[in-house]
């Protein structure tokens, strides 16, 4: 009987040394097909919490080190950056660009190709932008907009004052604003923008014209053993990211592997090559700076 004890005591051990813990801001669409074929060719268990990007970094710095998840799945270099003091090791799943998902149908002639084109007055009420605090994708417009345009602070304000000092509390609240004809054009990435064009046949993706910031969508290790690195490999395999990009219309980090035909080879894009380091140095300020503008602009509007 003690030894059927000791043994019993051993092979709840073995199990649960052979699971992780795993926070997403990917949709439960992406996980699902993924986990389930992981499991299933590795010996390891996958334990899920999906949130978004912004509201799970904060969660984990708000932990202690033995309540940290095993990997964290998703968010972009940029927005997990402050995450970087116990991050073990990462690895690029995917490459995101930034893009505006624009509704066909009710925009009629009014000519949009990139930032410029969003202080047109026919679009003042009707552009679909999220909280930088909150959202990634919104934090790398505000970045790529830095990078790209001719005093960038000053075309920040203009583009405020066209959303009516109105933006939203998630990238999903863009999409579907979108989508639902409320909002002429948003401000996202290919990914939710696909994926949208999926639901709505008069929508199309626009690549900015003067200039794309393309951010690497990361898998970061927390907690370093057996299965965190069997699931690593697994996301970094030819198969993984081959069915990634057919299925899950991601653009693949591998030489090997070509574009899906619903992804724009992006030819003739100016792509950023953004400093990592004056990013996150000034995050903070330019975020304050954003609010800064917003309530300026909702100040002199009342």
């Amino acid at each position: 009987m003690k030894k059927l004890i000791i043994f019993f005591i051993i092979v709840i051990q073995y199990a649960y040394s052979n699971s992780i813990k795993v926070y997403s801001s990917h949709s439960i669409e992406t996980l699902y097909p993924l986990i389930k074929e992981f499991e299933s060719n590795y010996n390891c268990k996958v334990e899920v919490e999906i949130g978004g990007t912004g509201e799970l970094v904060n969660k984990v710095l708000k932990q202690q080190k033995q309540d940290y998840p095993d990997v964290f799945f998703g968010g972009t270099t940029l927005s997990v950056a402050s995450l970087n003091h116990i991050i073990k090791e990462s690895y690029s799943f995917s490459i995101i660009p930034n893009v505006l998902l624009v509704n066909k149908n009710i925009k009629k002639d009014i000519v949009i190709e990139g930032y410029k084109d969003l202080l047109d007055p026919r679009l003042k009420g009707r552009i679909a932008y999220s909280n930088p605090k909150v959202s990634s994708s919104s934090f790398e417009h505000l970045v790529n907009i830095l990078y790209v345009m001719d005093e960038p602070w000053s075309f920040i304000k203009k583009l405020l004052k066209n959303t009516d000092n109105i933006y939203l509390e998630s990238s999903q609240d863009v999409v579907e604003k979108v989508v639902n004809g409320k909002s002429i054009v948003g401000l996202t990435h290919e990914v939710a923008a696909i994926k949208a064009m999926g639901k709505n046949s008069s929508l199309e993706i626009v690549y900015m014209k003067e200039g794309v910031l393309a951010e690497s969508d990361g898998v970061y290790v927390l907690n370093k053993n057996s299965c965190t690195e069997a699931f690593t490999k697994f996301l970094s395999s030819y198969d993984t990211q081959l069915f990634s990009n057919i299925s899950l219309n991601r653009r693949s980090v591998r030489d090997d592997i070509f574009f899906s035909r619903k992804l724009n080879t992006l030819k003739n894009r100016v792509f950023i090559d953004p400093n990592q380091f004056e990013i996150e140095k000034n995050r903070s300020l330019w975020i304050e700076n954003f609010d800064n503008l917003l309530k300026e602009n909702n100040h002199v509007s009342k």
